[in-house]
């Protein structure tokens, strides 16, 4: 039997730990490090890390002995266990068969239905929704630098591609396909892309861009898995290209046929590239795996960077009865070693969710209220895992979860939601279709009838215009108004939290130990104002949307009077406001309150899902069929009141606070540190973004509605004055019912 031989370099990065700094961060013990303690030299200790076979046994027990590992334990990490990968089988497989079917049906159409465009529902936006509904889902992996996401990875996917050190290793967004997902025109198994691509607009669009495009726009380099280490780590052979900062990778793996992997580089790197990473990663996030070292799980910064990513996910509580509350959020204990018992681990993940739900008691209320179903502790603690690759006992309950859900409780939500999502595309592509045909019928039937509602339209057109003109200026007075209401929250929730006697207080209801209150105290606070500012927030949201819809009725009433305002019953005019106005919004990167408008619209008719807004939609956090409420949580705080928790939470720790009145104490440095990292003007000046981004979101989308109206009327004019003739009008009937007869008769079949 061959014998086994102990990774002595594995040994030691994976249990050999000196505790950790007061940022939270982990270190390893270094080979000069153990070298000192088995007394001797460090060369020795770099040749049998090397060599291990040549190791003698006698030395072998005190190098054991000195990291802390039963010699069994070394043996199991020697390869025995170690992780296959998860299976969770083929669960998309019908919906890969419906889209391809789709995208045959676009491609057998003939010409004239291909290149149809007067219309958002055409053959093109057919091909768009197949490809937006083929992705597969997107599981995150996240969490501070030196918690083994990349190891985590790895593990389940049942290989070790992607580099998992111990030290910081990725250095790019990573993002992992299925070797049979790989674009036809991609030789290579590694892209690395520039910071011109847009993630989240163009990861699921891929197919539809051309090599030359790819080549002259993002490409940076294609190659092997090498190439992936040469680049996207950080002491890779070209780490310092700083231009390169998305990295595809294609492979083999059972779990790649379930969902696609997106490992973020580890926070910690510096406060700006944190932010940048939280936004691009959230917005691609079905599924988040937050990672933290099961030693010091869970501390404050990890608190602050989960509130902002946990907010952002898709929330599918509504869609199907036994789904499982928080069930696409997997917050991970790792490097969870047999130097802790399985008890041990237990009280760990039940203190820890203990504090994450009294420390963040703002956001699970706000997610609560998202979700339509009460999360608490005993929810946090059921959405905790633990994992150590080498010991499969630590890693099962994590392993089969996911599996589980991967295989059967995801399919059965968005086998749903993707089933009513092609049946609202094709009821809504009727509606509109049939709409323009019946407007055009009506004008060659009764000519004079339509000229009439024609005229009356004309004559109405100064009152509508000035009707428009004033609502949209006291909309945007109102934005105004909501924006100074906002900031007047912000002055009285400030001052009711940050003075000493109610802090001093509140320190003395809450926390038992000196020691959790300066480590948990800034974030708590923070939780709570940003949770005041964000239901204010969502409260004028929604009476914005009201005023907005108001807005939008003008152009609706217009056109119904001109028709009712003449005795014979008139020309129906068909326009869809809602969607014109949505249409305007597209290539905006935020839009402050609208966000709520947008997600609440329901059916959003035929630009959802036009070519312009499938991938925008996602780049603004709203997906087809995903997420149904916008969290604004994410919208007045989001990554950059992060990094100020995470900056209070380390000020914190260092403080040395004495005498009998500690919580006193502690209440005034606390608000000396707010007053330092200039909270209260961070705050400011995010809502005065959210509303500067509210009105210049409604302006665009108010112009593009005016626009498209004006257009509509310039139209009507022409067919209506003779200038398209009968014979190109009864050539567009034909080709109206040509595409909604296309459209009607599209292959799809059930999926749930």
């Amino acid at each position: 039997m061959e014998a086994k031989v102990i990774d002595l370099s594995k040994l030691r990065k994976a249990t050999g730990w000196q505790g950790t700094d007061q940022s939270g961060k982990v270190n390893p013990i270094t080979q000069e490090d153990l070298s000192q303690r088995l007394n001797i030299d460090q060369s020795q200790v770099s040749r049998y890390e090397n060599d291990p076979s040549s190791i003698p046994l006698d030395l072998l027990f005190h190098w054991l002995q000195a990291l802390g590992v039963r010699l069994e334990d070394a043996f199991e990490m020697a390869g025995k266990n170690e992780p296959l990968g998860i299976n969770p089988g083929l669960p998309w497989q019908k919906l890969q068969r419906n889209c391809g079917l789709l995208m045959e049906y676009v491609h057998g159409a003939k010409a004239t239905v291909r290149n149809f465009r007067e219309s958002a529902f055409n053959a093109e936006s057919l091909r768009v929704l197949a490809q937006e509904l083929r992705r597969k889902p997107n599981i995150v992996f996240t969490g501070k630098f030196d918690s083994g996401k990349s190891r985590l990875a790895n593990g389940l996917l049942g290989r070790r591609d992607l580099p998992d050190k111990y030290q910081p290793a990725t250095r790019l967004i990573t993002y992992v396909c299925h070797i049979n997902d790989k674009p036809s025109w991609l030789r290579e198994e590694v892209l690395i892309l520039n910071r011109n691509f847009d993630f989240s607009r163009d990861i699921s669009m891929l197919d539809s861009l051309s090599i030359d495009e790819v080549n002259k726009n993002y490409k940076v380099v294609a190659g092997n898995l090498e190439i992936l280490k040469a680049y996207g780590t950080h002491d890779g052979k070209y780490s310092e290209v700083k231009d390169a900062k998305y990295a595809l990778v294609y492979m083999d793996s059972p779990l790649l046929e379930a969902c696609n992997i997106v490992d973020l580089p580890g926070y910690g790197a510096s406060e700006d590239e944190d932010v940048e990473r939280a936004r691009e990663g959230g917005k691609v996030a079905d599924i988040l795996v937050y990672t933290s070292n099961s030693t010091g799980f869970l501390d404050a910064e990890d608190f602050v960077r989960m509130q902002y990513e946990v907010s952002r996910l898709p929330a599918f509580e509504g869609s199907v009865k036994d789904y499982p509350l928080l069930g696409n959020l997997y917050i991970v204990a790792t490097h969870a070693s047999r130097d802790k018992t399985q008890e041990d681990l237990d009280a760990i993940l039940t203190t820890a969710s203990n504090r994450l739900y009294q420390t963040m008691s703002e956001t699970w209320r706000a997610l609560s209220t998202a979700r339509g179903r009460t999360i608490d502790a005993g929810v946090l603690r059921a959405r905790m895992f633990t994992y150590w690759a080498e010991l499969p006992d630590r890693r099962k309950n994590l392993e089969e979860c996911m599996t589980s859900y991967l295989a059967t409780t995801l399919p059965k939500v968005k086998n749903g939601i993707l089933d009513q999502t092609v049946a609202e595309y094709k009821s809504e592509a009727d509606k509109e279709l049939s709409a323009r045909i019946a407007e055009y019928q009506a004008i060659m039937e009764d000519t004079t009838n339509a000229e009439r509602t024609y005229e009356e339209l004309k004559r109405n057109e100064p009152t509508r215009k000035k009707r428009v003109e004033n609502t949209k200026l006291n909309i945007i007075n109102q934005i105004r108004a909501h924006r100074k209401e906002h900031l007047d929250e912000l002055t009285r929730v400030y001052e009711e939290n940050l003075n000493i006697d109610g802090l001093e207080r509140l320190i003395k209801g809450k926390y038992k130990e000196k020691n959790e209150a300066q480590r948990y105290l800034g974030t708590y606070l923070l939780d709570h104002i940003q949770g005041r500012l964000s239901s204010v927030g969502e409260e004028k949201a929604k009476l914005l949307k009201l005023e907005i819809d108001e807005f939008l009725q003008i152009y609706d009433m217009a056109l119904t009077s001109a028709s009712a305002d003449i005795e014979k019953p008139g020309l129906s005019i068909p326009f869809d406001a809602k969607g014109a106005f949505l249409a305007g919004l597209t290539g905006l990167a935020t839009l402050g309150a609208l966000s709520i408008w947008v997600s609440t619209m329901g059916n959003l008719g035929g630009y959802i899902l036009a070519a312009k807004l499938s991938g925008w939609l996602a780049t603004v956090g709203i997906s087809v069929g995903g997420k149904a409420l916008i969290t604004y949580l994410a919208s007045i705080g989001g990554p950059v009141t992060a990094g100020i928790a995470i900056a209070l939470a380390v000020a914190a720790a260092i403080w040395s606070i004495f005498g009998d009145s500690w919580q006193r104490r502690l209440a005034k440095k606390t608000i000396d540190a707010f007053n330092t990292k200039d909270v209260q003007k961070k705050f400011t000046e995010n809502i005065n973004a959210f509303w500067r981004d509210t009105e210049i979101a409604f302006r665009d989308g108010a112009e593009s509605v005016e626009k498209k109206f004006m257009k509509n009327l310039k139209h009507l004019d022409d067919v209506i004055k003779g200038r398209i003739s009968r014979d190109t009008l009864k050539a567009k009937i034909a080709q109206f019912n040509k595409v909604k007869d296309f459209l009607a008769n599209t292959p799809w079949v059930p999926l749930a």
